[in-house]
Parts: C-alpha cells; structure tokens; sequence
C-alpha cells in the first residue's frame, strides 16, 4: 500500500466474495434479481450506465465506480482518463509474527556456558511514535552451568511479562512476545498415554498416572522426538497432573504425544530459547486507537552469553490486504467523506466492511481530479486515491478486471492489465 497522507484524498471500497450479478443494474431496487448485491462493486461509464467490458476512453473519457454497502450504495470520485496516474493490484498475503532463537535452534546451536552468570537484552523496535532515542528495553537474567537451565530462566522471564499487563496497566515493563524452550534431546516415550494441554496453564494433564514424569524432568509436547516441539521442566507431580516451570504457549488440545527426557539427560542436553511475536491489540473507535503493526525486535546476547547463537528466522510482515490494515485505511478515509471525529470525543457512528478474518486482494487507482479548477490560477488538479479491496478469491474480480484493464489500456499512460489476484 502506499503510504497514507492527507495530501492524497484517500477512499477505499470493501467488496465481498460474491459473483457478478447478470445484468446487473443501480437503478432499480426493487428488481431483486439484477440490482448490484450487497458487497458488490461495478464499473459505470461516462452515462452511469455499467461498463461494457472491452471498452476504452474513446467509449467512456471519465468512470465511475460504485459499492453497495448495506442499502447504500458508495460512489467514487469522476476518474478522468487523461489524469489517471497509476493503475496496480497486490494479492492478498497474511501476515507473519518474528521469530528469533538463542542457543539450540531444534536442528543446530549451543548457549555458551563459559560464564556462569548471563544477561540478555531485548530491544523492541515497532513503536512508530516514539520519541527521541528511548525505545522500549527488557533484559532478563540467568545463573547456572546447564544450557536447559538457562533456557529455562529466560523463556520464563519472558512469558512473565505478558502483553494483557501491559493493555491493562500500561506498564512499560510488561512483553510483546512468546518464548518456548527447544532441546536437541531424542527424549523417550511416556511409560502410558497422553497428554490435554491448556494455553496459558502450568498444569498439564496425562491420560494415565503411569506416564512415569518425575520432578526434574522435561517434558516434550507434540512429540516423542521432534527437537522443533517445545519441552517444559517438571516441578510437581500428583497423578495425572503435572507442573511445570512456565505456563504452556502453544494452543489448549487433548490426546497430544509427549517425551520424556530424563534429569540427566537434561543436565548436558543443547537447549534454547525460541521467541516468536505476539499479536497486538488492534482497534478504531470506539474502543481507542491501536495502530495496526506488528511486534519487532532485537535480540542482544550481552554480559556473559560469550559465542551463544542467535538467529533471526523469520522477519514480522504486516501482510497484505489483512482485515486489520483494510480496516484501518477505511477508518482513516472516512476522514475524506466527512467523519471530523475519527480520533476524538464525541465519536462518529459509523460502520465498516471490512469483515474479521478474512484476506483481500487490492487494486490500486491513483489520479488527478479534473473538477478541480481554481478561478484565479486556473487549472490545479488534486490527487485522488481509490483502494479496492476484494475478498481474496471473489469471483467478482475477474468482472471488475474486464471492466477496467481494457479501459485502462486504452490511455495515454497505457496501463498494463491487472491478472488475477
């Protein structure tokens, strides 16, 4: 997307995963089986007629397009031929959390004991408004001669500062992210069963009291032997139910494999910390305003971590056409439809198309409105931009694409054709 700014009038439409309507018509209501449908978008030319696919700037100078919202029905700005600017589309693609690791990476890596006390440092780096050179810092500690046990300290500090704190307290101390503890232990089957697991819970359930677990004891959930599942140390065992360090990470199920690695064996195992970004609180008014973004950071092995691995696996990505940005641009262009109390008290009543979970394709219009004249310095056009957005896959897409790549190549700029999304 491009960036927003008030110097570019900015109007989004949000069109849902339905086909186009046959015949499709604006005008008429009441005929139920050719008006455009609720989520629909169409093409109209110069006469607000529908566009017939195939025609150009010779048939039509200017268009229009327009969405059905509901019972209303959306229109674009005039879009003149001779001032289009640019005419694109992007896929939809989701959005990735960072995930870094420290020491054993469930294939390869160490934590470096030479030095028995250790500090870690974390820098978070997504804070788009934050001022001067302060960015949010934690650092978190541990002392002891075993690679598990230093995992172990730091994926529980981590997991102490959850990011509920810090949306209900504010806390600057409170975290952004997930850490679990990964070994490179084979770890052997339980003596019986399996395991029900609760996200969040320090107790984890076996199905049978003969799964054989003794205090001082990893665990492995999802596997016997897989070193990308994370393992979890046991501190109390009564029947079924068995403690450990952290609350588990990973989603609540019932019926899940689990390993066993013995306390010696844990004593020399290669282990290490897996961090992964957690989803950020995200909202438009009502609620407040929590730009969408996603968590980064740097990881810093300071004081004492000597030659420990750290790796940055996977970079955060806010994705493409994602509800949350979808229905953040639509909240921010209301501002160009006359909402003035976007951002402050009393708030303005309005609605979105975006729909929670789903995944949009966009096609990007950006243009100069030719009914902007000045009568003292004549001719001033100003920048307009229309995002598109299609529900990922929608058939009506091929429709709209019919309507306008013809148009749009017919041009002075010649557009090249957009493809399916």
């Amino acid at each position: 997307m491009s960036t927003l700014s008030v110097k570019n009038s900015t109007n989004v439409m949000i069109g849902k995963s339905v086909a186009r309507t046959a015949s499709v018509q604006i005008s008429d209501p009441s005929a139920s089986s050719t008006y455009i449908a609720d989520g629909e978008i169409v093409v109209l030319d110069y006469q607000g007629a529908v566009l017939t696919p195939g025609k150009t700037i010779s048939d039509s100078p200017f268009i229009t397009l327009v969405q059905r919202s509901g019972s209303n029905l959306i229109f674009s700005a005039r879009i003149d031929g001779m001032h289009m600017l640019a005419y694109t589309g992007k896929s939809g693609s989701a959005a990735v959390e960072q995930v870094n690791t420290l020491g054993y990476d469930g294939s390869t890596g160490t934590i470096d004991l030479t030095t028995v006390s250790k500090l870690l440092k974390i820098t978070y780096t997504f804070d788009e408004l934050m001022w001067s050179n302060q960015p949010l810092r934690k650092v978190y500690q541990s002392v002891s001669t075993t690679q598990a046990k230093v995992a172990d300290d730091i994926a529980s500090q981590m997991n102490a500062d959850s990011y509920n704190a810090l949306m209900a307290s504010g806390a600057a101390s409170s975290g952004f992210i997930s850490a679990v503890v990964l070994s490179n232990d084979a770890a052997a089957a339980l003596g019986a069963g399996t395991v029900s697991v609760t996200k969040g819970s320090k107790t984890i359930v076996a199905s049978s009291a003969s799964h054989g677990l003794t205090v001082g004891e990893w665990i492995r959930i999802g596997s016997v032997a897989t070193t990308t599942d994370p393992v979890y140390k046991v501190t109390a065992v009564s029947g079924v139910n068995i403690t450990v360090s952290m609350p588990y990470q990973g989603s609540t199920a019932t019926g899940v494999t689990a390993g066993q690695i013995t306390t010696a064996n844990a004593a020399t195992m290669a282990a290490g910390v897996k961090m992964t970004g957690l989803p950020l609180t995200t909202s438009i008014n009502p609620n407040g305003d929590f730009k969408y973004l996603k968590v980064s950071f740097i990881v810093h092995p300071g004081d004492g971590f000597g030659a420990t691995d750290n790796a940055n696996v996977t970079a955060p990505a806010r994705g493409n056409g994602v509800f949350e940005e979808v229905r953040e641009l639509a909240w921010f262009a209301k501002g160009f439809e006359g909402a003035m109390y976007r951002t402050q008290v009393p708030f303005e009543n309005t609605t979105y198309d975006a729909v929670s979970g789903t995944l949009y394709d966009t096609i990007f219009l950006n243009y100069e409105d030719g009914m902007d004249y000045a009568p003292v310095s004549g001719y001033k056009p100003a920048r307009q931009s229309l995002y598109i957005f299609l529900a990922d896959g929608a058939s009506q897409q091929a429709s709209i694409r019919a309507q306008l790549n013809p148009w749009m190549a017919s041009l002075p700029n010649a557009f090249n054709a957009i493809g399916a999304l």
